[in-house]
């Protein structure tokens, strides 16, 4: 198994993992055909012909909470948990935290709706599948926990532990069928008539929507820094701009 600490989940690097090794643990509840968000015709439309998946905002939110919900994850078990990637033969799993023993992992998801879940005592059978699909990769992992966040109390929850028992082999068994089932399926999967159609501009849109989130981003990270000057270093960013004060405001309405 390699493990790969120094990638970072989200970058380019990343990405390139994934499409050299498309059997992931978040796309295996898809395979798997157990997945709300998604069905086996969009995943071989991504994986074969580049379209890329619907990032909601729902997925943002989660993203850019993660490492928050992580660090509370880490005061409640009382443990240092790290994100990571590993890769074990064709599968791959992207861990949102993985302990420095290497025996427990965290997946966080940033949801009301599971949130009641595991307070129900119930974990989702598409988050157990993904689970599983890390464990797999993660041979030295013995138990696991689906921990979930509710932004609006504000409030954390683990579920039961996810350990080695004696289904586990036959989960694991269950998602390499699944895999092999899909690998056929795509070699032969064509996209509809109308999704070729619309390919082009899909694609064209999609480049688009990542120029402008990434442009954000860097706008958000150089707001940041400049709410962080003392009074007088933003005098002078103004002074070079605007050196007569003027007032901007209608202009920015015109």
């Amino acid at each position: 198994m390699q493990q790969f600490d120094n990638i970072e989940q989200g970058s380019q690097e990343w990405h390139d993992l994934r499409a050299k090794y498309i059997r992931t643990a978040s796309r295996t509840p898809v395979v798997l055909g157990l997945s709300p968000f998604s069905k086996v015709d969009k995943l071989a439309q991504e994986i074969k012909f580049g379209i890329k998946p619907y990032y909601s905002a729902a997925m943002r939110q989660g993203n850019d909470l993660e490492e928050m919900v992580r660090e509370l994850a880490n005061e409640a078990l009382k443990d240092e948990f790290i994100p990571t990637v590993g890769v074990n033969g064709e599968y791959l799993a992207s861990l949102d935290g993985i302990n420095l023993d290497q025996d427990t992992i965290i997946e966080i998801k940033v949801s009301e709706k599971t949130y009641t879940d595991i307070e129900n005592n119930k974990i989702p059978d598409y988050y157990l599948a993904q689970i599983h699909h890390q464990m797999m990769v993660f041979e030295t992992v013995k138990t696991a926990f689906l921990v979930a966040y509710n932004p609006k109390i504000n409030k954390l929850i683990f579920s039961k532990p996810i350990t080695r028992n004696e289904t586990f082999q036959r989960h694991v068994d269950r998602i390499k069928t699944a895999w092999s089932e899909f690998d056929e399926f795509i070699a032969s999967y064509e996209l509809p008539e109308a999704d070729k159609i619309d390919d082009t501009k899909s694609l064209s849109l999609a480049k688009e929507l990542f120029e402008i989130s990434e442009k954000k981003k860097l706008l958000d990270a150089r707001e940041k820094e400049i709410k962080d000057w003392n009074r007088q270093k933003k005098e002078e960013l103004i002074k070079t701009k605007n050196p007569t004060w003027n007032d901007l405001y209608p202009d920015l309405l015109s």
